[in-house]
């Protein structure tokens, strides 16, 4: 089982996953294309590009909006080469870096049919009806959508389902 680590975390164990964004991932690979054809033609070149590029990356994706720290990062994009070029080994207690999913929409019966909205217009969609959902139905749209951006983020989230008796059976 793996865990996100903090982007703070200096501390390196063999289960750390970091976590980004399918667009992020496919700039580093461009990077790291770029990286070993570079060292395959005897060139001279190093990954601090890419290091600083994926420091903000771990930025992007922090809910506190710190950094990753260096040595952790260095380690990460050494790693990341590595399983690139087909050259990482079982064990690595390096931190992995894969690719998060994100949500970017969701499918909602407005009552008129089934609609795909992206999150924002979901947000839009119910603040612009309140008085046809009323406050609780908002409430609970308002919060689904804080949910699934947070998930979509990679925060650490929890949500706990209250326990309402009154329920319709």
């Amino acid at each position: 089982m793996s865990s996100i680590i903090s982007p703070n975390m200096t501390n390196i164990t063999s289960n750390n996953v970091v976590r980004i964004t399918g667009q992020q991932h496919k700039e580093l690979v461009t990077m790291a294309n770029s990286f070993i054809k570079t060292r395959a033609m005897g060139g001279h070149t190093n990954l601090i590009g890419m290091i600083k590029r994926f420091r903000t990356f771990t930025v992007d994706n922090s809910l506190s909006n710190e950094k990753m720290s260096l040595r952790g990062s260095k380690l990460a994009i050494e790693r990341f080469v590595d399983e690139h070029v087909g050259t990482a080994t079982p064990g690595d207690s390096r931190p992995a870096i894969r690719i998060g999913m994100s949500i970017h929409g969701v499918v909602v019966d407005t009552g008129d049919g089934k609609v795909e909205i992206d999150l924002d217009e979901l947000q839009l969609r119910g603040l612009s009806q309140i008085n046809d959902i009323g406050i609780s139905d908002l409430s609970r749209i308002l919060s689904l959508v804080e949910f699934l951006t947070a998930w979509s983020k990679f925060r650490d989230i929890s949500y706990s389902i209250p326990n309402d008796e009154s329920e319709d059976e």
